[in-house]
C-alpha cells in the first residue's frame, strides 16, 4: 500500500510540473556523479569486472540511455533500474582513472564507452572473503573510494546440480486445471552476505521467461507446475543465486521481485527516501557524488522436478 500511495503522489507531482520535456527528475534534486560496480569471484562472474562512472542528471527522460555494451548483466539491470526509478538521464564520464586494489594486485580498468570501465584482459583475481578497494579519480581532484569484502561461497544443501527430485503436486482448488508444488531450494548461509537474490527459469506451463525472488533467509522454492491431464511428468529449472553484501543490498533495485514483507520494507525505505541514504561511496568531501562498489557471490545450477501425481489425477 505504501508503494502505491507513494507512486500516486509522485505521479501527481509530475503532472503539476508542466511540460515533460522541461521538467527535472522528481526523485533527485541536483546532478550527481554516479559510480556503480560489483566485485564477483573469478569462478562466478560471467564477464570481466566492470565499473560505471557517469553523471546522474536532474532531468527526466522517456528513454533508457544505458547501452548494451555493459557485459555484466546484473550491473546492466541495476543501471536500467536506477534510471527508470529515479526518472533521470545518465551522462558518461570518459575522463576517469579507475583502479581496483587487492592485497596482491592493482588493476586499472580501461574505458570502453558509455561510462563503462572494464578489466578488458580479465586479469583481476577476486576470491570469496577477500577485500577489494575501488579507487576512481576524476579531474579537479575528485576522488571516490570504497572497500568491500566478497561474500563466502554458496552451496545448495538439499540436492546437487543436475539432480532429479520428486514432488507431489496438488490442486489449489477443486476446479483448477493445474497442479503445483513449491519444491524447497535450501542453501547455506554465506558469510558477509545480507540479501539472497534468486533468478529462475523453467520449462513449465504458462511461465514467464524468468522469475526473481529475494530473501534475507537461506531458502526459496521452485514452483513445479503440471497440467492435470497432460502426460507431462518432469519440469526442469535453471537457477541463479546471488548472495549480496550489505552495500550492494542497500543499493539494490528490486527488478519486479517476489519477496517477503521484510524485504519490501527495506526496499521501500531506500526507494522512497533520499538517494544519498543508500550511497556507500566515500566521496572525500564531494557533496554531488553517490554510488556503490558492492560485492556478491554466485552459484548457478540446474535440477529437474519429477511429479508423482497424488491428488492430480485425471478422471
Amino acid at each position: 500500500m505504501l508503494r502505491m500511495l507513494m507512486g500516486l503522489f509522485f505521479l501527481f507531482i509530475a503532472g503539476c510540473k508542466g511540460d515533460k520535456n522541461d521538467q527535472g527528475s522528481i526523485f533527485v534534486d541536483k546532478d550527481y556523479d554516479f559510480v556503480l560496480g560489483f566485485a564477483v569471484p573469478d569462478e562466478d562472474r560471467l564477464a570481466p569486472t566492470e565499473v560505471f562512472v557517469g553523471r546522474m542528471l536532474d532531468q527526466e527522460t522517456d528513454t533508457f540511455t544505458i547501452n548494451h555494451i555493459v557485459r555484466d548483466t546484473f550491473l546492466y539491470g541495476q543501471l536500467r533500474g536506477y534510471q527508470g526509478w529515479y526518472r533521470t538521464v545518465f551522462a558518461y564520464h570518459d575522463d576517469a582513472e579507475v583502479l581496483i586494489h587487492s592485497e596482491t594486485q592493482t588493476v586499472q580498468l580501461q574505458y570502453v564507452g558509455y561510462g563503462i570501465y572494464q578489466d578488458v584482459n580479465d586479469v583481476l583475481h577476486i576470491e570469496p572473503l577477500k577485500s577489494y578497494t575501488l579507487e576512481v579519480r576524476r579531474p579537479d581532484n575528485r576522488l571516490y573510494t570504497k572497500t568491500v569484502t566478497v561474500p563466502g561461497n554458496l552451496d545448495v544443501t538439499n540436492f546437487n546440480h543436475g539432480d532429479t527430485v520428486t514432488a507431489y503436486p496438488k490442486k489449489r482448488t477443486v476446479e483448477s486445471a493445474t497442479c503445483i508444488k513449491l519444491y524447497p531450494v535450501i542453501h547455506n548461509i554465506s558469510e558477509h552476505a545480507y540479501l539472497y537474490r534468486h533468478k529462475q527459469s523453467n520449462d513449465g506451463p504458462a511461465t514467464d521467461l524468468y522469475a526473481i525472488y529475494a530473501s534475507f533467509q537461506a531458502n526459496s522454492s521452485a514452483p513445479a507446475q503440471y497440467e492435470e491431464c497432460s502426460q507431462r511428468t518432469y519440469q526442469t529449472f535453471g537457477w541463479e543465486l546471488l548472495a549480496l553484501d550489505s552495500s550492494a543490498t542497500i543499493f539494490y533495485r528490486s527488478e519486479g521481485i517476489a519477496a517477503n514483507q521484510d524485504v519490501f520494507d527495506m526496499i521501500d525505505y531506500y526507494d522512497n527516501g533520499s538517494i544519498e541514504k543508500r550511497s556507500s561511496l566515500n566521496t572525500h568531501g564531494a557533496d554531488d557524488a553517490i554510488g556503490n562498489f558492492g560485492a556478491y557471490n554466485a552459484i548457478r545450477f540446474d535440477f529437474t522436478v519429477k511429479a508423482l501425481r497424488d491428488s492430480c489425477q485425471c478422471d
